[in-house]
């Protein structure tokens, strides 16, 4: 499986760098600088690719709209991390993605995507000002330049030394062995530079590193790869490399305040987008990270979600459980979930009772509880789903909620 899977990744690649003539003979020497930013050789090949990813992105839903404030918040520390000169060169912008993974990723264009589920997952400004100056380093430094022409030059090679080994791939394995360890040396190199880039910004410099510490926290066991052609290093060795700079009794409580309105906007954001993308296992484990974080009457929507999501769908909380060991689904994952059905389906109910008894004039919260009583209650469910449109008579998932509510009136329990 995992030799079929590592063919398949080689065969993409191909195919990405495929048609490209690379103009860059030594891109490992390129002076770099926001200046000259598009104009190396061949560069504007890949900013062009990087904004057609971009626009991917965007049309396939994946990038996640945050309101005025987040978006707001986030340009601002974005800023205080450059510099006059990169200020003034205008390339980087940084956006958030419904992703669940605990990542954050920059590509040559200047943009930086920070995955909601990382987002949830950091406790201070520091450590989230860590992640984008790491991301800004990979964009200062050209690593996505770099990585693609050094890309098709490896595999070049790689197919003329193919025909010398009878066609067998196995030439294939040096060339993305060592792809990898470039990658993995960008990834320590970009860690290091972003805590300078920490403290000329005045940020406190001893809290950055625990930002990878709190990622290795909460990462599940299958994202912590540890191989030969891991594109990232392991999460104790990036902590080891910066354990000089790490200090338990460092503390800064400034602009914790700001900070801590804007993670509930990311902490909810991020539980949504998780039962969205059917990941109750890891949405109730984020929950359970700062349970005391969201207003109480949120707390409780989300629960009632997500262990109504638990009760419809117990296999594949099974996968998810294994997935996030790090191992194959068995039999025996899903059977906990499937013999709790119940107990979830009623929890979900109690759950999103409790939301309406604190905040009883959010029309949200009634459309919670339809659906988590749409299977058992439907009496119930319809009511509830009445009393959202009293609210909100011009939704935009009106339409929606009164075809739900006609297929309940037809249920032989309601009949």
């Amino acid at each position: 499986m995992e030799v079929t899977r590592f063919f398949l990744a080689v065969a993409v690649l191909a195919l990405f760098v495929s048609g490209c003539t690379s103009t860059a003979h030594n891109v490992s020497d390129v002076q770099s600088s926001p200046n000259n930013f598009g104009l190396l050789p061949g560069e504007h090949e890949v900013i062009s690719r990087s904004d057609g990813m971009h626009k991917e992105l965007s049309e396939n839903g994946v990038l996640l709209a945050a309101d005025n404030e987040l978006q707001t918040y986030l340009d601002t520390l974005l800023f205080s991390l450059l510099s006059a000169e990169e200020r003034q060169a205008n390339i980087y912008h940084i956006y958030l993605t419904r992703l669940p993974d605990f990542n954050a990723f920059a590509i040559a264009n200047g943009n930086i995507y920070l995955n909601i589920g990382l987002a949830a997952g950091l406790k201070s400004p520091e450590q989230l000002a860590f992640v984008m100056a790491h991301e800004i380093e990979h964009i200062n430094r050209r690593h996505s330049y770099k990585t693609y022409y050094d890309t098709k030059q490896s595999l070049e090679l790689a197919s003329t030394l193919d025909i010398f080994l009878l066609g067998t791939k196995l030439s294939y394995l040096g060339a993305y062995s060592s792809l990898a360890s470039t990658s993995r040396e960008f990834e320590l190199d970009a860690d290091t530079q972003a805590l300078a880039r920490l403290q000329r910004a005045g940020y406190a410099t001893c809290l950055g590193p625990s930002a990878l510490m709190r990622i290795k926290e909460v990462m599940p066991a299958s994202n912590n790869a540890d191989s030969t052609f891991a594109s990232h290093p392991h999460i104790d060795l990036r902590i080891e490399e910066l354990s000089a700079y790490y200090r338990t009794d460092c503390s800064n409580d400034k602009n914790q305040k700001e900070f801590k309105k804007i993670r509930q906007k990311i902490f909810a954001l991020a539980i949504e987008s998780m039962l969205h993308s059917d990941l109750p296992l890891m949405a109730q484990r984020t929950l359970s990270y700062a349970p005391d974080l969201l207003p109480g009457w949120k707390a409780h929507q989300l629960a009632a979600l997500l262990h109504f999501q638990l009760a419809q769908q117990p296999i594949a909380a099974g996968k998810e459980k294994a997935a996030w060991q790090g191992r194959d689904f068995t039999d025996e994952d899903a059977a906990p979930y499937q013999s709790a059905v119940e107990e979830n389906s009623v929890i979900a109910i109690t759950e999103a009772k409790a939301a309406l008894a604190l905040n009883p004039n959010e029309a949200q919260l009634y459309k919670t509880l339809g659906t988590v009583t749409y299977y058992s209650e439907p009496v119930e469910a319809i009511a509830a789903f009445q009393n959202y449109l009293a609210l909100k008579p011009k939704s935009r998932d009106a339409k929606y909620v009164r075809y739900q509510i006609e297929k309940l009136m037809k249920t032989k329990e309601v009949l």
